[in-house]
């Protein structure tokens, strides 16, 4: 599978290396430890520009609550009154522990908690898929920590998409964390029982998070676009192909019956399509089998860019479409051929992901395709030029409704 990787820090502060995270190394705080109110500082140097660029949270003055402390092995507590001394710093001083120098392995990664309960909120799924979500990201935490990365990762997506002026904290957090993610996904050897329930969602959650990430660039270019569109669907048949032969046995099993949101769609594709095989094209998709038809593919890729056609049909057929999920339904049907023929822009194949982004248009309400949908078709229909004119009038008919 892909695995993004990045440049590592040789400079950055002693937080970030002890975090496994990627530093900016900016002075006198960097970004990383900025956003956690983590206190940042650098090796070898204790002079005034190291001072922590955001001061610890100060006590709202005198308060009858108390502040543990250890002596001779054992906790005591000790109580914060008016004579609490206070230093310059407006930060509590303490006696010195057996653990004092090793404080930083014992905090809270306040930016982590901030992630978690964004996707907790209700903001990133539906309520049914975030049930789902989270009580599996809780109960295969240990187990299975690369879901947890997973949905970490995607929350920092959407807050980069919320917050302009923290955009550039929550993307490289979103990219940390999703590399981190795939890492420990591949890592992992062999997937069964619970295991292979939160491989199932996992590759929910990064295929909509490498989606959206194509989907919601400014101003992308035609290759920038495709290349994002390639990418997602490469990563949905590299996670296919990590379950290997149990990605069948799961959707096919009681191993999904928490999954309702899936299991819904998956149960209404079913229903409309009977056997994909022979399902007819007809109506708004009608002009692809014209295509593929009059094409110089070969007779098996002929039939190949069929199934693809009738599949997305059946997708966007009344029973399915009113789904979220129909838009990753579809992507988990393609063959590694077909999606070569998109990474070499064969034009057959840019006509069918056109008529996909109809399918994503129809979700634009959904914060993770916005406009996408409908940039992808116009930037495909300039590409092929007024040849394909005929051909892509149904999408490009379609993507002019933005109400």
């Amino acid at each position: 599978m892909h695995r993004r990787t990045h440049k590592k820090s040789r400079n950055g502060c002693i937080p970030c290396k002890r975090r496994h995270m990627k530093c900016d190394e900016r002075r006198p705080g960097c970004v990383q430890c900025e956003v956690a109110s983590q206190e940042c500082h650098y090796t070898g140097s204790h002079s005034q520009s190291d001072v922590p660029s955001r001061r610890p949270i100060a006590p709202n003055g005198p308060t009858s609550a108390s502040t543990p402390t250890v002596s001779d092995g054992e906790v005591q507590r000790m109580p914060i009154t008016k004579s609490t001394r206070v230093n310059a710093d407006l930060s509590i001083a303490v006696s010195p522990t057996p653990f004092s120098q090793d404080y930083e392995n014992f905090q809270v990664n306040l930016l982590h908690m901030r992630l978690f309960s964004h996707a907790a909120s209700g903001k990133l799924f539906n309520e049914i898929l975030l049930r789902d979500v989270l009580d599996e990201t809780l109960n295969s935490a240990l187990a299975c920590p690369f879901l947890l990365h997973g949905l970490l990762a995607f929350s920092a997506l959407h807050l980069s998409a919320l917050y302009a002026e923290e955009k550039h904290v929550w993307d490289v957090q979103a990219t940390g964390l999703q590399s981190t993610a795939l890492q420990l996904f591949n890592a992992s050897h062999s997937f069964e029982g619970d295991k292979l329930r939160a491989a199932f969602i996992f590759s929910s959650i990064i295929g909509k998070h490498v989606l959206a990430r194509s989907l919601l660039q400014t101003d992308p270019s035609f290759d920038t676009l495709v290349e994002g569109l390639v990418e997602f669907l490469k990563m949905q048949l590299g996670v296919k192909t990590v379950i290997g032969s149990q990605w069948d046995v799961l959707i096919n099993s009681d191993a999904l019956r928490g999954s309702s949101s899936f299991r819904e769609t998956l149960t209404r594709f079913q229903k409309a399509a009977g056997d994909p095989e022979r399902h007819e094209l007809s109506g708004d998709l009608l002009p692809l089998a014209a295509m593929i038809d009059a094409s110089r593919l070969d007779a098996e890729s002929k039939e190949e860019y069929r199934s693809m056609a009738r599949k997305l049909d059946i997708c966007m057929s009344s029973h399915v479409i009113d789904l979220p999920d129909s838009v990753f339904a579809w992507p988990t049907m393609l063959t590694q051929t077909f999606v070569d023929d998109l990474t070499a822009r064969r034009p057959e194949a840019l006509v069918i992901l056109a008529n996909y982004g109809v399918l994503i248009h129809r979700h634009r309400n959904l914060w993770m395709f916005g406009s996408g949908g409908k940039r992808l078709v116009e930037s495909i229909c300039r590409y092929l030029g007024k040849r394909w004119d005929e051909t892509l009038r149904f999408p490009m008919s379609q993507v002019q409704h933005t109400d």
